[in-house]
């Protein structure tokens, strides 16, 4: 069984909270980035380099991306939506 297959909505809400998603994926073993974490200089944005030091493989069409208003830097909800998994 997979940590999703045990998961249950106590609400009667079909759809899971985040607090469930993150506790599923450290059950099964995957290591998500965290915004501050990645945050090195605690700006409330990550530049380039600060997640090319957290993902060195990171390519820069990935970070561009992920960078939907175009402002050069990804604020937490820009960073969530496509790097906290």
């Amino acid at each position: 069984m997979t940590p999703y297959e045990s998961l249950k909505a106590t609400d009667g809400n079909p759809l899971i909270d985040s607090e469930t998603h993150q506790n599923a994926l450290a059950a099964a073993g995957a290591a998500a980035h965290e915004f501050v974490d990645v945050d090195a200089n605690a700006d409330g944005l990550v530049t380039s380099e600060e997640m090319r030091a957290a993902e060195p493989d990171i390519t820069v069409n990935t970070y561009a991306a992920a960078d939907i208003d175009g402002d050069g830097a990804l604020n937490a909800d820009e960073f969530d939506a496509k790097f906290s998994h």
